[in-house]
């Protein structure tokens, strides 16, 4: 028997991207399949015969807080086991951290911030390091943590005898890397999305092993099949020929102080001089540092909307990380649209878009980002055929069979 267990502040109900693609993951290894090795080559939407060499499946066991509320059934998994404490994930500290934020990128004051995240973790540890041995399964064991718990999940995993996987998902471990560097320096394998970030982790911290896991979409899941999402294409476009007088619609999805905050309000009045018929189209959680963003006459805020909607309603998408440059989720997500993106070079974010958008060498020249705007627009059909082909990387069989070759080889 070989078990995998999880462990982290969150699972389901999902805070973002990071707890959905380890959901995935958990699905796809808990089932029998291949490795990379011996895996197709995976395109989406679309079914693809399966190797004959296959993996006996993994017993998984997740352990996380039940405090974010009611479960939306991202971990209705066959055979996973969870088990789940009301762990605070939050209290005074966090609220003084918010309270006194950076008022310029509006980042969580980081001594207020820090001080809440070694509590938060000590707390899951002494919690964790119990279950664990109490956990009288037999046979191989191979543990997994990622995001801001994952200090005192993996303290609990080396007091438990247990190698553990890490993942690397956001900025947490660079803003606070003494904190998390004996967690990150004692994992057996270091994961993240794209060859980027790894480099970047490495320049940070001394690694046993790192493994390049994209991020995991079940296009299909989300968007349904080849001939709906079709559709939805040509729909679009139907619509986009019958306007009298089309202005270009440029989506951001999700402006945080991390991604792209600052940088924004700057762009978008600079391109209310040098592109004025451009609308941006702002979606995600209304937030008080948005408000000067959103009262610009060429910005359109919409809040929180399904994936299709954005982009089948747009021409093109932007997406701008000021920190940390994890794999960009939704730009793959536009890019089964034919939408292509426009990015920065930090990180993984080059290695997302692929030949399927454009890469602005430095975002925070006004002019070269504004130029590469105005040419994705003008260039948008040939670059969004190639967005399509580039998100076969981030195809969920692919992931899960690449992850899968990982714990093998612990």
């Amino acid at each position: 028997m070989k078990t995998l267990i999880t462990a982290t502040e969150s699972l389901d109900p999902p805070l973002g991207g990071a707890e959905m693609s380890l959901s995935e993951l958990i699905r796809g290894v808990s089932r029998q399949g291949p490795t990379i090795g011996s895996s197709p080559n995976y395109e989406p939407l679309t079914e693809s015969e399966e190797s004959e060499e296959h993996c006996d499946p993994w017993k998984v066991v997740s352990y996380f807080s039940s405090s974010h509320g009611q479960m939306v059934g991202l971990t209705d998994i066959e055979g996973l086991e969870k088990v789940t404490k009301r762990l605070a994930v939050k209290g005074p500290l966090s609220f003084l951290g918010w309270r006194f934020r950076n008022p310029n990128s509006g980042s969580p004051n980081k001594l207020f911030f820090g001080l809440d995240l070694k509590m938060r973790n000590y707390r899951f540890e002494k919690w964790l390091s119990k279950q664990l041995r109490e956990f009288s399964e037999e046979g191989r064991k191979v543990g997994l943590t990622q995001l801001k718990w994952s200090a005192g999940a993996s303290e609990a995993f080396t007091k438990s005898g247990i190698p553990y996987v890490l993942f690397i998902r956001d900025q947490t471990h660079f803003e606070y890397p003494e904190m998390y560097r004996k967690s990150v320096e004692n994992a057996e394998v270091v994961c993240a999305a794209g060859d980027g970030l790894i480099d970047d982790i490495g320049k940070v911290f001394n690694l046993k092993r790192a493994a390049n896991i994209p991020l995991p979409i079940d296009f299909s899941s989300r968007f349904g099949d080849f001939d709906e999402v079709e559709n939805a294409i040509i729909s679009k476009l139907e619509k986009a020929e019958l306007r009298d007088s089309p202005r270009p619609r440029i989506a951001i999805v999700g402006i945080t102080p991390e991604k792209g905050l600052e940088t924004y309000q700057k762009l978008i009045p600079k391109m209310l001089e040098d592109w004025p018929e451009a609308i941006f189209d702002v979606y995600g959680w209304r937030q008080k540092f948005l408000k000067n963003i959103i009262s610009m006459p060429n910005v359109r805020f919409h809040g929180r909307v399904d994936a299709e909607e954005i982009f089948c309603n747009c021409d093109i998408h932007v997406l701008i990380t000021e920190t940390t440059g994890s794999w960009g989720r939704v730009i793959s997500e536009a890019g089964v649209f034919q939408v292509p993106t426009v990015t920065n070079s930090i990180g993984s974010q080059p290695e997302a878009v692929g030949n399927g958008g454009i890469v602005v060498k430095n975002h925070k020249d006004l002019d070269e980002f504004s130029g590469a705007l105005k040419i994705c627009y003008s260039e948008r059909e040939k670059l969004g055929i190639e967005a399509r082909s580039h998100c076969k990387i981030v195809d969920h069989r692919r992931s899960v069979a690449i992850f899968r070759e990982v714990l093998e080889s612990i």
